[in-house]
């Protein structure tokens, strides 16, 4: 499998039929569907590389063997130049794996109250 581009992870490799299982699980539990996924950004970090820059905050990237799962948002606003930017910091919400929450928040986006 071809590296993801514009992350600092590792090749996928021998990974895929890992996140194969791992998003069959996802669809299972969560009620996501497989179109939600868009496979050729998901990361395998290595731990290799511990430090980066994301826009103008450094970024400490995942331990080996943390997942990233890509979801897919190319058609969810009026133009996709936003994905494309080095420039965003990275940020991870931490959520309950409550079937609900998880499909509200892919199908609607993450509301704050």
């Amino acid at each position: 499998a071809p590296t993801p581009p514009d992350d600092d992870g590792a090749p996928l490799g021998e990974q895929g039929p890992c996140l194969e299982r791992l998003r069959a699980a996802l669809c299972q539990h969560c009620g996501l569907v497989p179109s939600d996924f868009e496979p050729r950004f998901d990361m395998v970090y290595d731990g290799v590389q511990t430090v980066t820059k994301r826009g103008k905050e450094e970024y400490l990237l995942p331990d080996k063997g943390w997942t990233k799962l890509a979801l897919s948002v190319s058609d969810r606003y009026e133009d996709a130049d936003w994905l494309r930017r080095r420039s965003w910091p990275v940020v991870y919400h931490g959520t309950s794996a409550q079937s609900a929450v998880v499909s509200g928040i892919v199908r609607d986006g993450f509301k704050i109250r």
